[in-house]
């Protein structure tokens, strides 16, 4: 086999790199350049569609950075926080006009980098979440670690902002507040989406190992439709026109106070969670909150009416993250439980053994087809729901009826006791008697 020479000088010799897995190992690494370049250069547009909801000097109503650096940091640990930090310092340049060294600058990027590297770390190391959201659990510890660590960020940036001057002492509160709670919501709507819908494909394409899940939740929504797959587009449709209507009605109807009609998001949210779970809803809470932001730029509100539209905004986003994995959960529950059956289901009919369950009262509730054909039954529908001592446990072997309280099955099944009869006999109908093993009965 042709090899590139590529030796490392060791104890025994010289060890051949094949050229193979040299021209792989380049790919990879150009790849992951690649995705840190696009990394570094969205943050910047996320941090500069940002500006435009600045409140104070730094602090800003709508934070995307915040959420991408999160689930990036999540998806690919520490080896992120200097791309982080990078990306933090050419938007104080590029979107701000700030200098490199002045306090704003450097206490915010070392706010947002190490507070998320932290929040990360305990979500990867320490709780070990699994990063797709598979459980409600997974969510729930997402977003209490999400919630704490941008109270943390908020408070130690705005800090960074007074010392440099660009935020008055007596906002120190109002602005860590804005800060947090805008956050907040970037975390609990853009984080959960990329985790859900990108991460999978970004860490496939940068050839890191992706755990195999179980079927795809969009796979499930495809079969729980089944053929009319037209029906499914329709409900996105319908969907997507929710969200647009409960968007009209709370801003484009006059009110002055906007946060009083609310409570329409909930209906599209709640919708999604139910019929879409978990991945549905991500899709649609982020579509809604940059809906309410685009519009609140278009038509704005004072501060203090901001500040209560950011806490319903993400008192919206944990809702429905919360409701969408419960949903997710018991999908996935009841699709375990389908495959455990029909496993069950293909062992009972391929097996030789005559085997048939009753419930309390003694009615056959399942046999399987070496059950009919070894006492004679044509179909299931001759057995279920009957009695199953008086349909094939009747006779005594000199041919005299065989009464219940005498039987040993009958007094195990009872009793819920354990019973292994191997010469127990079974008839069937008036035909001559037969035997066949009696397996345990609970």
């Amino acid at each position: 086999m042709k090899a590139q020479a590529k030796t490392n000088s060791t104890g025994n010799g010289n060890y051949v790199v094949p050229r193979k897995v040299l021209r792989l190992q380049n790919s990879t690494r150009a790849r992951r350049a690649r995705v840190a370049v696009v990394f570094v250069t969205l943050y910047v547009l996320l941090d500069r569609s940002s500006v435009f909801f600045q409140m104070w000097s730094g602090v800003s109503a709508w934070y995307p950075p915040s959420g991408f650096s999160l689930a990036m940091l999540i998806g690919f640990g520490s080896s992120y926080v200097p791309l982080v930090m990078l990306g933090g310092a050419i938007a104080s340049q590029v979107n701000y006009h700030q200098s490199l060294l002045s306090f704003n600058t450097i206490g915010a990027n070392l706010a947002v980098s190490g507070g998320y590297w932290a929040a990360a770390y305990v979500l990867r190391r320490v709780l070990k979440i699994d990063w797709r959201l598979r459980s409600i659990g997974d969510v729930f510890r997402l977003l209490v670690v999400s919630v704490v660590s941008s109270c943390a960020v908020a408070f130690v940036g705005v800090l960074a902002g007074v010392a440099d001057h660009a935020i008055k002492p007596s906002e120190y509160l109002s602005a860590s507040i804005t800060w947090w709670v805008g956050d907040a919501v970037t975390l609990a709507s853009l984080t959960p989406f990329l985790l859900v819908y990108v991460m999978p494909s970004l860490l496939r394409f940068c050839r890191l190992p992706v755990a195999k899940g179980e079927t795809n939740a969009a796979k499930r929504t495809a079969l729980r439709f089944g053929s009319h797959a037209m029906l499914g587009w329709i409900e996105s449709l319908l969907l997507a026109a929710s969200i647009g209507g409960a968007l009209w009605i709370v801003f484009l109807g006059r009110y002055s106070h906007r946060s009083e009609l609310f409570y329409p998001f909930f209906l599209p949210i709640i919708w999604m969670a139910v019929r879409r779970g978990l991945r549905g809803v991500t899709a649609g809470i982020l579509a809604l909150n940059f809906g309410i932001i685009v519009l609140l730029r278009i038509y704005p509100e004072d501060n203090q009416q901001l500040a209560v539209v950011q806490f319903l905004m993400l008192i919206l986003s944990l809702t429905g993250l919360v409701l969408g994995a419960v949903i997710s959960e018991r999908d996935r529950s009841e699709h375990r439980l389908a495959e455990e059956e029909e496993h069950i289901r293909l062992l009972m009919e391929s097996t030789a053994e005559a085997i048939y369950g009753v419930d309390l009262a003694g009615a056959c509730t399942f046999c399987n087809p070496a059950f009919l054909r070894l006492l004679g039954y044509k179909s299931r529908d001759e057995v279920l729901g009957k009695n199953m001592h008086n349909l094939v446990h009747h006779t005594l072997p000199n041919r005299l009826p065989y009464p219940p309280e005498e039987c040993p099955l009958v007094y195990a099944l009872l009793n819920g006791k354990r019973l292994h009869a191997p010469d127990e006999l079974s008839g069937v109908r008036m035909e001559p008697v037969l035997r066949s093993k009696c397996g345990l009965i609970r």
